[in-house]
């Protein structure tokens, strides 16, 4: 039967996010507890050991008005946060990584581009929304325990998101903050689909590799480079800090895109019997 809508159909693309969610809720349900535990293995670490030199720090009569594992725990959202991109990007095409994978997808009833985009969304989309949410409990239930643990410290409290972001934003503009997530997103993406078998391992060698290439290349140009004589006159730039940011994120995008792109059509080129 052929399909009336040839790229795209909103009710067949539900009904087939519905249909992926189902099909692979063991699996997805597997990732999210490992994550969560991860997660709080770490909070509780960090929490423990700056609780533990507060402790320390208070009977010399020194107080700190704000919970004292709350810089620790902002660096393990963040870290947390890339680390899990890049692994949940590696994940998107895994169902094609067998041949009887490759068979069951080709013949749905679906067209490639909702194939992919699915995908996209789950570990994406979806992956920002499932970390935010784990990271929230985490910290509920690590200041639970903690002011049960340590009851003479009154400053215990919930990490604030907003705060949280506004932070990163004073280090790193959080638009490139955006931009470098979805860059490293894509990148892996492409990587799955072109090695759908053992991705995250392959893509990061070849990734890494090619880094230390044009990072040397790049090093030996610009040593190469004369300096400017003295008595020149370099004018100063007419655009504004936060405008050479946005510009910097529109670039990261534009080139997360193309390998977005590049995944896809990779993804539309998929055989049954696999040659990568």
């Amino acid at each position: 039967m052929k399909m009336k809508d040839t790229f795209f159909s909103f009710p067949r693309f539900a009904n087939y996010f519905k249909k992926v969610l189902v099909e692979d809720r063991k699996r997805l349900l597997q990732r999210i507890v490992t994550v969560f535990g991860l997660l709080l293995l770490f909070a509780g670490f960090i929490s423990k050991s700056c609780y533990d030199s507060y402790l320390h720090y208070l009977k010399l009569g020194f107080i700190d008005p704000t919970d004292p594992a709350h810089d620790g725990l902002m660096v393990l959202f963040v870290f947390g946060f890339f680390i899990g991109a890049v692994l949940s990007a590696s994940y998107i095409m895994e169902s094609m990584s067998s041949k009887t994978g490759r068979i069951y997808a080709l013949m749905l009833p679906v067209t490639p581009f909702e194939k992919y985009f699915v995908r996209w969304f789950i570990y994406t989309i979806g992956y920002i929304l499932a970390y935010y949410f784990l990271f929230e409990l985490v910290d509920v239930l690590r200041v639970a325990v903690s002011s049960v643990i340590y009851p003479e410290i009154a400053t215990i409290d919930l990490l604030n998101q907003f705060d949280m972001l506004k932070q990163i934003d004073e280090e790193v503009p959080l638009q490139c903050f955006i931009a470098f997530y979805f860059l490293l997103q894509s990148l892996f993406a492409l990587g799955s689909s072109l090695w759908p078998k053992h991705t995250f391992l392959k893509s990061f060698t070849v990734y890494t590799l090619l880094g230390m290439a044009l990072t040397g290349f790049f090093a030996w140009f610009f040593d190469d480079l004369r300096p400017i004589p003295t008595g020149y006159y370099i004018p100063e730039p007419t655009f504004s800090e936060d405008m050479a940011y946005w510009f910097i994120f529109c670039c990261i995008m534009l080139v997360s895109l193309f390998f977005w792109w590049l995944a896809y059509k990779r993804f539309k080129e998929m055989e049954v019997v696999n040659r990568w």
